[in-house]
């Protein structure tokens, strides 16, 4: 990927989990599950993300 996809949570090419769904590497669970923890991951980033800028904003004011 080339820079940051602004509307993607994660940097996984589309239909990467069918692949590995596709050539038993994994099954539909485990996929499920790790789509679960990627997109936690992201809002926790998100998250992090929003409160720095907060917490940056804040700090002008206080000045």
């Amino acid at each position: 990927m080339h820079g940051p996809a602004r509307n993607r949570l994660h940097g996984y090419e589309v239909g990467w989990f069918t692949l590995l769904l596709q050539m038993g590497v994994a099954t539909e669970a485990d996929l499920r599950a790790a789509q679960g923890r990627v997109a936690q991951a992201a809002i926790e980033r998100m998250h992090a993300q929003r409160q720095r800028k907060r917490r940056r904003r804040k700090r002008r004011r206080d000045d």
